[in-house]
């Protein structure tokens, strides 16, 4: 499992080729190659949940598909709104898919039932996420050094460092 993931983090961000090139390439079923897919032009997102054994890829067109990682079966596709996906993320425990992109906002998906949990509207597009390890705390960066630090369960701005000026919200 841990060299197809590899394989699949070189193909989506190392080279930039087609859909149908980058399913050949990982021996997907000939049925997930002919399916429209949010990276039929460009992946830009890719996230692997490990424990759960799951990766999910977004893109230019702003879907979002998640597949199982030993069967490449697909669990689920989260539709887009409008605009395209630049980051995902899932948290630590495997509970919440984070979804940041254009326009300026961050999806927050319950994956046990993959419904939208809130919409978080940022002051600029980020493209970078990560999830601190134990806290439901969100990492976003996109504008020059500007990062933002929100709390994804209550969608509040925790924290924000911009341009070396730093604060902590309470």
């Amino acid at each position: 499992m841990r060299s197809l993931l590899v394989r699949l983090v070189v193909v989506l961000f190392v080279t930039n080729i087609t859909h149908s090139a980058i399913c050949q390439s990982l021996a997907f079923p000939r049925a997930v190659t002919n399916q429209a897919t949010p990276f039929v032009n460009s992946a830009f997102a890719l996230t692997i949940d490990p424990e759960r054994m799951r990766v999910a890829i977004g893109g230019y067109r702003g879907d979002v598909v998640v597949y199982e990682t030993t069967s490449l079966a697909e669990i689920t596709r989260l539709e887009s709104d409008g605009g395209m996906v630049l980051a995902t993320a899932f948290d630590p425990q495997g509970r919440f898919l984070l979804v940041a992109g254009d326009p300026t906002r961050l999806n927050v998906y319950r994956t046990l039932d993959w419904t939208l949990q809130r919409t978080i509207k940022l002051p600029f597009r980020c493209g970078f996420l990560c999830c601190h390890p134990k806290l439901p705390i969100v990492a976003l960066s996109g504008k020059g050094t500007s990062l933002l630090f929100y709390n994804f369960e209550t969608g509040t701005l925790v924290a924000v460092s911009i341009a070396g000026w730093n604060a902590v919200l309470s």
